[in-house]
């Protein structure tokens, strides 16, 4: 019951990929005789493995054409607005 709160929190936590190695380690009968760092190391590596995948499979931002160009319409008249009422500055008083 114990592991299976902690397999929970782990989930809830984003930790998707130490779940899956701590289940991994529960299925495997030799993993309780490895030391507390082994047995760690050994969840991280999933857990970093699953980070870099899911980075990896994150769509592109889609944004449409028509919206670039409103963007873009935007941002010049608001640089030609700001430069307008600008005085050159010669020298420091």
């Amino acid at each position: 019951m114990m592991m299976q709160q902690t397999l929970t929190q782990l989930r809830t936590l984003k930790l998707d990929g130490f779940a899956d190695g701590l289940e991994e380690q529960l299925t495997q009968p030799g993993a309780a005789s490895l030391s507390f760092e082994e047995r760690l190391s050994l969840l991280v590596v999933p857990d970093c493995s699953s980070r870099r995948a899911s980075n990896i499979r994150r769509p592109p931002l889609k944004i449409s054409t028509r919206a670039l160009a409103v963007v873009s319409i935007r941002a010049r008249s608001r640089a030609s607005h700001s430069v307008t009422g600008c005085k050159r500055v010669t020298a420091c008083s």
